[in-house]
Order: structure tokens, then sequence, then C-alpha cells
């Protein structure tokens, strides 16, 4: 009992001596970044529903020549550098957002800031324990922080998407290989079709990541300052109560004369 008394006493010093950390600078990263990601999701988009089989072509007739390179540095190699570098910034303002949560009040913090990184790369609970930050940070991040807020329903459609970006492709792949080796002599794409609504599904992971980065960070500037301002208020002060007189106590001497002298008193 001692011991959580003292773990108690240690949260409570830390939550009041943790600073607030603005997300303004690392939130405009994080968001330049992800918009340069989805003008080309959107752009692939658009090429895929004008002709799904048009960046392949293009590929495959430029193989031999000298423009080859131009081509792929264009088409895969810098979005593949701007996704990576936009999930890096967003996974660094993913931790900043958390570790501010100590300073705001929280209702209950379940996950350790320290921690919250690692868990993109645990081989299939990465499937699982984000999602639980994410909405963490959405629940004690929102203004009204003296009232407990629930999860948001956008972030658990926005984390299915997420899921679902990896794990599709993957089983598209997976169904292409087995209908190769059960039918070798005949070409197999069963996923051909599936293209234009993965590129969807990419494009719209991008936009809602803006829209909770955005979010997030107006929520957090919000509280902080509800809180500042709740702080600050005087407190009211307690009506002081009046003092009850007490009489004064009988001697023994009173108390041992006679009953007419005491009635003389």
């Amino acid at each position: 009992m001692a011991r959580l008394i003292k773990t108690e006493a240690e949260k409570k010093l830390a939550r009041e001596t943790q600073v607030y950390r603005s997300l303004e600078m690392i939130s405009k990263q994080a968001i330049l970044l992800y918009a340069l990601v989805t003008i080309y999701h959107a752009v692939m988009l658009a090429t895929i529903l004008i002709d799904p089989r048009l960046i392949t072509h293009l590929i495959a007739s430029n193989t031999s020549n000298d423009t080859f390179p131009t081509i792929l540095i264009i088409i895969a190699i810098i979005p593949g550098a701007m996704i990576i570098f936009s999930d890096l910034a967003f996974l660094n303002w993913y931790s900043c957002a958390h570790q501010n949560l100590q300073s705001l009040k929280p209702h209950r913090i379940e996950h350790n800031s320290n921690m919250i990184v690692w868990y993109y790369f645990v081989p299939i609970g990465n499937y699982i324990l984000p999602y639980g930050v994410l909405q963490e940070i959405w629940r004690e991040s929102y203004p009204d922080y003296k009232n407990h807020r629930s999860g948001s329903l956008m972030v658990f459609l926005w984390w299915i998407m997420i899921c679902s970006k990896s794990l599709v492709p993957l089983g598209m792949v997976i169904l292409t290989v087995s209908l190769t080796i059960s039918n070798p002599g005949i070409p197999q794409n069963p996923g051909e079709g599936f293209v234009p609504a993965i590129g969807a599904v990419y494009l719209a992971v991008s936009l809602i990541t803006i829209w909770y980065i955005s979010t997030i960070n107006k929520h957090q500037e919000e509280r902080f300052r509800l809180i500042n301002t709740d702080n600050q208020k005087p407190k009211p002060s307690e009506p002081i109560e009046p003092m009850a007189i007490k009489e004064p106590e009988k001697t023994k001497s009173s108390q041992n004369l006679p009953s007419w002298m005491k009635r003389t008193n």
C-alpha cells in the first residue's frame, strides 16, 4: 500500500513538472510532407483511372532507353523517399503529442511515451498497439478536460484503412502466386481490378492523417489554454465558522457551596 501511494505521488509530480511543448512547427513539417504524398497519390489514382496499364507500358517501353533512369526516379524513388520522410515526421509528431498529455490533466494514460514509437516495429503488434495510442491521444487532447471523452469513430476507420493498405496488396500477391502455381501456363493478375480502390485508400489515408494532426494540434493548444485560465482564477475563500463561546467553568470551591449561597451568587 505504501508503494502504491508513492507511485501515485510520483505520477502526480511528473504531471505537474511536465512542460507542454507546442506542436506547431513539427505539425507543419508533417502536414507539408503528407500534402506532397497526397498529391502523388492523387496523380497516380487519376492515371490509373484513365488507363490502368499506362504506367506499366511507360516503364516497359523505356527500359532500354536512356530516359529509363529518369522515369524510374520520378515514378518510384522520389515518391518513395517522400513517403519515408512523411512517416518519420509523423512518428516524431506522434511521440511529442503523447508526451504533451502529461501536462494536460489527463484522466487516464495507459501507454508509456518512451515505448509508443516502437509499437510500429513490433511484428503483428503494429496492427493493434498504435491504434490504442492514437485513440488515447484523441481522448486526452480534447479541449473539455473536465469530462472524460470516448474514442473517435473516424480514428477507427482511419486505422482500418491504414491496415488494409498493407494487408490487401499482400493478399493480392499471395493470391496471384497461388493461381500462377496452379495454372502455370496462364498469366494471372486477379488484383488488377482492385488497383483503383487501393489507390483511393492510399489517398484517403493521407488526407485523414493531415486532418488528425491538425485537429490534435488545435485541441491540445485549446486545452492547455483552458487549463492555464482555470489555474489563474482566484479560488473562492472558505467561509469562517463562528467560534463557539464556552461558558466559564465553575471552580470546585463554588461547587461545594451550600445551595442558598449558590442562589445568591
